[in-house]
């Protein structure tokens, strides 16, 4: 039986051996007696009353016979029955897993196990679903808690969660948003909340084992990462100097551009090496309300706007599917098919971001970009726990900025094949014919109709009876087919590429 709580069954079974033990415990052996001795009166010791002699019990006499022969004695009635007690046959013993070999590997899960162990005790599944959850709600969040949520609201309402009317982002809102993402990932775990809710015990095993898991898988990612960093930033670095770690950072301004916050670019640009020596010397104060300039789109950013960019950078975006959707997946836009191992969105069959999996990943670029290795503390005024929580402030804050920017980031990662990312967008836009078409607005020179109805025949637009269709027939000299392409930008595109 895995270990965990004793059933009472069990219990009173228990209570039942120790009391034969008891029962069957030899008495002290004392010297043989002569026949005069055994004859005789018992004599009194020490001034005491000789004991009567009592003939002795025949079911003792019975089950010291069935001890000496090895002879299976009849069995023993349930000592002390409470009043009102039922029989066992009668009796609950409590919820029953509606998958019992879950619960048997729930009860044995050990994040310090290899992997032969983990096939072995049936806890692999677990471990590979606890690998993605932590990717999507971070390592900084209290899975336990999370998962005593689920256990204790699993019958409630959705709208009657505590999570669910809050005027601020707290650690019910938390709960009720990690909450899903524990349903999306950790296996069967829905099916086994009124199992969990009669075992807490199992419920602080399970919480535990994914926070262990979250270290490791962390570290795992950091260290793809790190390698990688540096390439994937588009930094130039011929003498392979970024990639010893302690050169990275503010040890080098183009390590240094990526880290700083908005508000001091100028001062970095304006004069590098000091500005360098200012922050390794602290003289230069990094909180963690700054955010780095890496996670924002620089070509957005507007001074009047503080939300222009944040969170639309297509660093970050690369970062990202170098750790979720594969390394290939950077380099390949048109989304065919790669050779190499298989991606963790592949392999998991993930079509979605998280606002907690962009943090993740932006903890751990900022981590592979500095010099020093990941510390949850950098300084005295920066710490990863608190960067996590004002961006979910932040988010919780801006329903419309939220939905927008959740929008793009799943569009950007897990767009179809027929859509284009920002940066694809971009480049697209400036090709030939998206110059061509800007020069023919600019000279008036691209009046479309915007569709057949604008383009009126001799018939007072009435085409009733013509043998043609309306698409076939000719358009205007110097213009282009109706509703076929944009005059400037992709935003106005109507065809699909």
């Amino acid at each position: 039986m895995p270990a965990g709580p004793m059933n009472p069954k069990l219990q009173r079974q228990y209570r039942a051996k120790r009391t034969r033990k008891a029962q069957q415990k030899p008495s002290k052996t004392s010297k043989p007696q002569t026949p005069a001795q055994r004859n005789a009166p018992a004599a009194s010791k020490n001034g005491k009353r000789p004991l009567a002699v009592r003939e002795e019990d025949p079911e003792l006499k019975r089950r010291r016979l069935a001890t000496i022969t090895g002879a299976p004695g009849a069995p023993d009635p349930d000592p002390s029955p409470e009043p009102g007690a039922v029989d066992d046959d009668d009796e609950s013993d409590g919820v029953q897993p509606k998958n019992p070999a879950w619960a048997q590997s729930a009860w044995l899960l050990d994040a310090n196990c290899d992997e032969d162990t983990r096939i072995a005790t049936g806890t692999q599944e677990m471990y590979d679903g606890s690998r993605v959850l932590v990717r999507y709600t971070s390592e900084y969040p209290n899975q336990t808690r999370i998962l005593t949520y689920g256990v204790v609201y699993r019958n409630v309402p959705l709208e009657d969660r505590p999570g669910q009317c809050q005027d601020e982002y707290n650690a019910d809102v938390e709960a009720e948003e990690l909450w899903l993402r524990w349903c999306d990932h950790f296996p069967e775990i829905e099916d086994h909340l009124d199992y969990l809710a009669d075992n807490p015990a199992l419920v602080l095993i399970i919480g535990r084992f994914v926070n262990a898991v979250a270290a490791k898988v962390r570290s795992d990612d950091l260290g793809r990462l790190n390698q990688r960093i540096i390439g994937l930033s588009g930094i130039e670095d011929p003498k392979d100097i970024l990639q010893v770690k302690s050169n990275r950072g503010w040890e080098d301004v183009r390590t240094a551009r990526l880290l700083c916050p908005l508000r001091y670019l100028k001062n970095l640009d304006a004069n590098p090496n000091a500005f360098l020596g200012h922050v390794r010397n602290f003289r230069v104060k990094l909180f963690t309300l700054d955010y780095p300039s890496m996670m924002y789109d620089m070509s957005l950013v507007d001074p009047d706007d503080a939300e222009a960019g944040f969170l639309r950078s297509p660093l970050l975006v690369k970062y990202y599917k170098t750790i979720m959707t594969g390394r290939s997946s950077v380099f390949n836009s048109g989304g065919g098919p790669t050779r190499g191992q298989r991606s963790l969105a592949s392999r998991y069959e993930l079509d979605y971001v998280s606002i907690h999996s962009i943090v993740y990943i932006a903890l751990l670029a900022r981590s592979a970009l500095t010099d020093h290795e990941w510390s949850d503390v950098d300084g005295k005024f920066w710490k990863a726990e608190d960067f996590l929580d004002s961006i979910m402030r932040l988010a919780y804050s801006s329903p419309d900025w939220f939905t927008d920017t959740m929008a793009w980031w799943n569009k950007e990662i897990y767009g179809h094949d027929d859509e284009l990312d920002s940066e694809t967008e971009r480049e697209m836009e400036g090709s030939a014919f998206y110059v061509i078409m800007s020069q023919r607005k600019a000279h008036g020179k691209n009046a479309v109709y915007n569709n057949v109805d604008d383009n009126p025949d001799d018939n007072g637009g009435d085409n009733t009876g013509s043998d043609h269709d309306p698409e076939d027939q000719p358009v205007a000299s110097g213009s282009v087919a109706p509703s076929r392409f944009p005059a400037v930008s992709l935003s106005d595109l109507d065809v699909v590429f």
